[in-house]
């Protein structure tokens, strides 16, 4: 059999069921699995089944753990009133309309501007209408 040699928490975490249906399609391909951070855990062993199964189980915990607390942060940064995502392109949007009326290409207003297309692209749209963008 080939040695795999990741963690088992970067083969997957999606629960014990799911680590042993994995492990069990390697070794019908040939391939054992051998952690060298996890000395212990090795696919070839008597125990392999009941260590391999509460490894998953771990690796899945610490999964939801983990969103859990992404989702706790995200909430309280809502709290404190920061603002999530992208900062916005700040940019004269009445220079973008009149450069793109002139005939300027969407590409030379990004460039000249300093923004994406995009970003021009959204600024030439019509308040309301949004399928409506100067041409």
């Amino acid at each position: 059999m080939l040695p795999f040699y990741p963690a088992i928490n970067r083969l997957t975490r999606e629960g014990a069921l799911a680590t042993l249906d994995y492990l069990n399609q390697l070794s019908r391909y040939g391939v054992a699995f051998r952690s060298y951070t996890e000395p212990y855990l090795d696919s070839c062993g008597a125990f392999k089944d009941a260590v391999i199964a509460i490894l998953g189980t771990i690796a899945r915990q610490e999964r939801l753990r983990l969103s859990e607390w992404v989702r706790v942060g995200l909430e309280r940064a809502r709290r404190l009133g920061k603002r999530l995502g992208r900062p916005r392109a700040v940019f004269d949007r009445e220079q973008a309309r009149q450069l793109r009326t002139q005939g300027w290409s969407w590409g030379r207003i990004a460039q000249a501007l300093g923004v994406s297309k995009a970003a021009v692209r959204r600024a030439c749209q019509t308040p309301g209408r949004p399928s409506e963008v100067c041409q």
